[in-house]
């Protein structure tokens, strides 16, 4: 039975992959819930419906999505960055900055790049506050 659930489980995640290569964030979403009710406690699973989400054009859901793998999996500084980039893309700056320096504080040797963000979105607060 166990062993039927696991082939099951990675069907749907395969059909949910090809849906999403695809582009059909819709039918890989609704393919991913079924995974998700399945497997609630696979960190990867919610970060792909983040993802479809995210390009479903639905941020308050990915961001979600995003945060529920982070439960799972809190030192995943690639799920911070999703949820920085997107509050970045609602002009949240606040909480941009918060998940920026989070995995500042996480990965202190990220790179530049990180460094870049954060100033981008520090200039932008000022400017609007």
């Amino acid at each position: 039975m166990v062993e039927e659930t696991k082939e099951s489980i990675s069907s749907l995640f395969k059909q949910a992959q090809a849906y999403a290569d695809n582009k059909e964030y819709n039918k890989a979403n609704t393919i991913l819930q079924k995974v998700i009710k399945l497997q609630p406690q696979n960190s990867y699973e919610w970060e792909k419906k983040g993802f479809a989400y995210n390009m479903l054009l639905k941020p308050r859901e990915a961001i979600e999505g995003y945060q529920r793998a982070l439960e799972l999996e809190p030192d995943n500084t690639e799920y911070l960055k999703s949820i920085a980039d997107i509050f970045s893309e609602l002009k949240d700056h606040d909480s941009a900055l918060e998940n920026y320096e989070k995995i500042a504080g996480l990965e202190p040797n990220r790179g530049t790049l990180l460094v870049v963000k954060i100033l981008v979105v520090k200039i932008f607060y000022f400017l609007t506050h």
